[in-house]
């Protein structure tokens, strides 16, 4: 709940919050998020940064800390994932035994080509 234009609002879902130009320019609380209202569209902090370009973004491997920005933590793990091995660069190597003995629990494997 909060108070605005001098009365308690609740909005459980952002379906119950009343349109921008119909609220007028103020802050309200909807599902846990406070959103803004410019009298003409609602926008929040979260929103924003989710939609925000990642300005400066270069890869480097690291570990993410708790106090790296979200850029930072990006850096880090797109970094991290770049340094993992290509699976689809495999080798196998392999060799054709031609014949196998065992005698007395010893086996004996003759190579070939």
């Amino acid at each position: 709940m909060i108070t605005y234009h001098d009365k308690l609002e609740n909005y459980i879902s952002l379906a119950d919050r009343p349109a921008a130009a119909v609220y007028g320019v103020g802050k309200c609380l909807a599902a846990g998020v406070e959103y803004i209202s410019n009298g003409t569209t609602w926008s929040s902090d979260a929103v924003e940064a989710i939609a925000a370009p990642l300005t400066g973004f270069t890869s480097g491997a690291g570990t993410v800390a708790a106090t790296d920005t979200v850029l930072e933590a990006i850096n880090k793990l797109d970094g991290n994932v770049a340094l993992k091995a290509d699976a689809s660069d495999v080798s196998v190597t392999y060799t054709t035994i031609t014949s196998i003995t065992i005698v007395n629990g010893v086996v004996t494997a003759i190579v070939g080509s």
